[in-house]
């Protein structure tokens, strides 16, 4: 029977534990590979929590190959200091293949060390929000001092919920998950959100209206309500820069409000007071 090789006998793993009795494992903050022998408990020798599989490490360089390698890079550079960097005779300082040509080729910025995402978490694993109303997601990235790069906002369900940047709508009644994606998709993390149709106040309501406020991204409306939209009188007043009516030309800018009448959701008449005193009428 052949010998089981080194592969088929161990398993390599690094400990992901950042919260170990308030403060992260040791063997996770030095990211040390552990060798766990098949049909032993996958779990880290410090905390016990369970690891993530990595590849076994490479084996080290021989320190002979090791010498060689330095010893042909210093040759390599002193003949390259000698034939571009020393000055010649035929280029003088500041003339094409001189002396100060050489050098701020050499002096260019070297780049800056990048360091990896390990991994992603949301500050929420589960979030219930109303029709219309907002929730807040923030994402944070393992380590912190990681380039942290574009990351990728999705829902599952588009008509339950949209998400932008972290901000979440609820759109209707239902459940969907909330996936954010680091920019290479490599790390990824979700959170279940559920809306919920918004419940009148205590004491019941008149043919199904109330009074109450709704939350959008870009403003509040206060005013009547039925089955979680506008409808009645009301007042939206905006906090960012939106298009009133969807077919019209009509932008809102922060400050500026709108009151009148709604009618499921919708404008049916309604003044626009604009932060610079003038005022029109939208239908």
């Amino acid at each position: 029977m052949a010998k089981a090789s080194e592969r088929d006998r161990y398993k390599y793993g690094v400990c992901t534990n950042r919260d170990k009795d308030g403060k992260p494992c040791p063997k996770c903050e030095s990211k040390e590979i552990q060798k766990i022998r098949m049909g032993q408990d996958f779990v880290c020798e410090e905390c016990k929590e369970p690891m993530r599989q990595v590849p076994p490490p490479k084996p080290p360089t021989p320190r002979g190959m090791i010498i060689g390698i330095v010893v042909a890079a210093l040759i390599i550079l002193g003949t390259a200091v000698y034939f571009f960097v020393l000055p010649k005779k035929s280029s003088s300082v500041g003339e094409p293949g001189g002396r100060d040509t050489v050098i701020d080729s050499l002096s260019q910025d070297p780049g800056v060390k990048i360091i990896k995402i390990d991994s992603i978490v949301l500050d929420k694993e589960s979030l219930v929000i109303s029709v219309n109303e907002t929730g807040i997601l923030t994402a944070t990235i393992f380590p912190t001092e990681a380039k942290k790069g574009n990351l990728k906002w999705t829902s599952k369900d588009s008509n339950v919920a949209a998400v932008e940047n972290g901000v979440v709508t609820g759109l209707k009644a239902g459940d969907t998950s909330i996936l954010v994606e680091t920019e290479d998709g490599e790390y990824a993390a979700t959170c279940l959100v559920t809306v919920a149709v918004a419940a009148p106040p205590p004491g019941g309501s008149e043919g199904g209206v109330y009074v109450g406020t709704i939350n959008y991204p870009y403003g509040k409306y206060t005013g009547d309500i039925k089955d979680g939209k506008p409808h009645g009188n009301g007042t939206i007043e905006y906090t960012t820069s939106h298009k009133i009516v969807s077919d019209k030309d009509y932008v809102a800018s922060p400050g500026d409000k709108i009151t009148g009448s709604f009618r499921e959701g919708r404008i049916n008449l309604v003044t626009w007071y604009q932060k610079d005193g003038k005022s029109m009428a939208i239908k």
